[in-house]
C-alpha cells in the first residue's frame, strides 16, 4: 500500500518505498515526534498514570489550526526502525501507561504494525489505540482488524467546504464515514465501571456557529455495539502559542477567519 500509497482517502501514490514523499510529507521513513506518558487525554483513555502516547511525524490533513504543526506539518521528528519503536512501547509499558497510544498514525501504518510486532513478542500487553484525525482509507482501517483495541477518530466536519477550507481535504466527510463504520468493527462495548481496553470512542471537535458540524449523526457500528462520544476543543486559535508559520503557510486570511469567530464570538455548536 505504500509502493504506490493509498493509506488514507487522498490515494497520492506516492512510491514511499523509493523514497517519493506523499502529500502527508512521509517517505519511506518512520519519524517519531516525542513518546511519554499524557495525562491530558481523554479521561477514558488517560486513567490515572496517563496514555502511552506515541507522536508520529507528519499528517495528511492541513489544518490552519494545527496545535502540533511543527510535528504534523514541519515533518519534526527522529527516524525510528521497528526495534526502537518497540523499544519505547515497552518502556511506556514498563512506566505503567494504561495503554499505547499512536497519534496521528494513518500514513505510518505499516511501520507501526512492524513495530507492534517485535513488542508483542518481547512482552508487551497493554491496549492499543488509534489516534487518528478521522480520514483513513478503509483499506487502512482493516489492516487493524484484530489489532488495535480502542479506535479514537476525529470527526470533524460534515460540510467538504469547511474541511476544503481549514483543513485541505473537501472530501473528509466522505472519507471520515469509515470512522464511524469500520473503527468500531473489532471492538465491544464499552463498560463504564471499569477502565476502557476494548472499544470505540468517536472525538467530536467543538467548533463556533461558524462552523456547524453534524458529523456525528448516523454513527454506527456494524456489530451493533455502543459509540462513545467525546467532545473536545480542538482548534488552535492564539499567535503566542507560535503557530504564525502555519497561517503564513495556510493563509492568514483563513486563520484569522476561524481565529475571529472561536476566540471572539463565544458560543458554540456541535451536534
Amino acid at each position: 500500500m505504500a509502493s504506490a500509497c493509498r493509506l488514507c482517502p487522498r490515494r497520492c501514490g506516492a512510491d514511499r518505498l523509493k523514497g517519493e514523499r506523499g502529500i502527508c510529507g512521509a517517505d519511506d521513513r518512520l519519524l517519531i515526534a516525542s513518546t511519554h506518558l499524557h495525562s491530558g487525554e481523554e479521561p477514558s483513555i488517560s486513567g490515572w498514570l496517563g496514555s502511552g502516547t506515541i507522536f508520529v511525524a507528519n499528517c495528511n490533513l492541513a489544518c490552519v489550526y494545527c496545535q502540533n504543526y511543527p510535528i504534523s506539518r514541519g515533518g519534526n521528528g527522529v527516524e525510528t526502525g521497528p526495534e526502537p519503536l518497540a523499544e519505547m512501547m515497552l518502556k511506556l509499558q514498563e512506566e505503567g501507561a494504561h495503554n499505547i497510544n499512536w497519534v496521528t498514525p494513518t500514513h505510518a501504518v505499516p511501520h507501526l504494525l512492524s513495530g507492534l510486532r517485535v513488542a508483542k513478542r518481547e512482552g508487551l500487553s497493554i491496549p492499543i489505540v488509534y489516534n487518528s484525525s478521522g480520514y483513513d482509507a478503509v483499506e487502512t482501517l482493516q489492516l487493524l482488524d484484530g489489532v488495535v483495541d480502542i479506535y479514537l477518530p476525529d470527526m470533524r466536519y460534515s460540510d467538504g467546504g469547511n474541511a476544503l477550507r481549514y483543513s485541505g481535504a473537501a472530501d473528509y466527510p466522505e472519507g471520515n464515514r469509515p470512522a464511524g463504520t469500520e473503527d468500531p468493527r473489532p471492538v465491544g462495548d464499552l463498560q463504564l465501571d471499569q477502565y476502557p481496553s476494548n472499544h470505540p470512542i468517536v472525538l467530536h471537535p467543538v467548533s463556533s456557529a461558524q462552523f456547524p458540524m453534524s458529523a456525528g449523526s448516523g454513527l454506527l457500528s456494524p456489530g451493533g455495539h455502543d459509540i462513545h462520544t467525546d467532545l473536545i476543543h480542538l482548534y488552535c486559535t492564539g499567535f503566542s502559542v507560535g503557530f504564525v508559520v502555519t497561517a503564513k503557510l495556510r493563509g492568514i486570511a483563513r486563520w484569522a477567519e476561524m481565529h475571529n469567530f472561536i476566540a471572539f464570538k463565544g458560543d458554540t455548536q456541535t451536534i
